[in-house]
């Protein structure tokens, strides 16, 4: 869960995170256990490592789905120290740590079980990232990420090209709007064997205002015509007041086993 690291404005802080909460509470949640139950249904991991945990809830659902098989220990890294310090003081019985993800300050071969979630679309080194993921994760261990791919959104309504036009302005003001279907591919390339991918649509009919105009804001920071992009979004608004609104997305579930030992450089 993905909060800019760099933004130390308390106010805009405490905007952002809200924002996250928000979302888990409403368009995450399902996504979010079916992610668990896939890649846990055949899995008992007992050391756990989320990276990019941001709120640190992905760890309290994690440990839901666990709990009646397993007492695991549960660790979180997040770069941004303000989404760290609340998440230690909600889950009081994990570990958390501010960090790096390309550099993560655990030894070889420590956990059972390291994820990502909502996290690799929306940063620069995403490569990096899962390369770390690997070494930390004990041999045996599973390596997991959840994503979406941006670029199989569906939105309706709206005109037909200027809705393309915006899409793929939105997928491409990402750092990989294509994450999602690049996963199984980038597992491969680490060596990781097993490879399992499964995928949901998300569907959602009511109309997320807030998080349409995020959309209209990111394109138009990114060079998009603002013109163009205020129509797209006072027409969308206005077809959604009299329920003309669907739109969805790809989420992909991608998981991995180390068969390997970690070689330091």
């Amino acid at each position: 869960m993905v909060l800019d690291a760099r933004n130390h404005d308390p106010a805009q802080e405490i905007a952002a995170e809200k924002v996250l909460l928000d979302r888990l509470d409403t368009y995450y949640s399902d996504i979010i256990s079916w992610f668990f139950q896939t890649i846990l249904k055949d899995s008992t991991p007992t050391k756990i490592l989320d990276v990019g945990c941001g709120t640190g809830h992905l760890l309290e659902v994690c440990d839901r789905t666990l709990k009646a098989i397993v007492t695991p220990s549960f660790y979180g890294v997040d770069l941004n120290q303000y989404l760290i310090t609340n998440a230690s003081q909600r889950f009081p019985s994990y570990q958390f740590e501010a960090a790096d993800a390309t550099h993560l300050p655990y030894p070889d071969e420590t956990f059972d079980l390291v994820y990502v979630a909502a996290v690799l679309a929306h940063v620069p080194r995403a490569a990096d990232i899962l390369k770390e993921m690997v070494r930390v994760t004990k041999i045996g261990g599973t390596i997991a990420v959840l994503d979406q791919d941006f670029e199989t959104a569906v939105l309706y309504p709206g005109d037909k090209q200027l809705t393309r036009s915006v899409l793929n302005a939105a997928a491409d003001y990402w750092s990989d709007g294509w994450m999602g279907r690049k996963l199984p591919s980038m597992f491969k390339h680490l060596g990781l064997t097993d490879i399992t991918v499964d995928a949901r649509v998300r569907i959602d009919r009511d109309f997320d205002k807030p998080f349409f105009e995020r959309i209209r804001n990111w394109i138009v920071e990114a060079g998009f015509p603002s013109d163009r992009a205020e129509r797209w979004f006072s027409e969308l608004c206005q077809q959604a007041s009299v329920d003309e609104f669907l739109f969805t997305r790809n989420w992909y579930a991608v998981a991995g086993i180390k068969q390997f030992k970690s070689l330091n450089e």
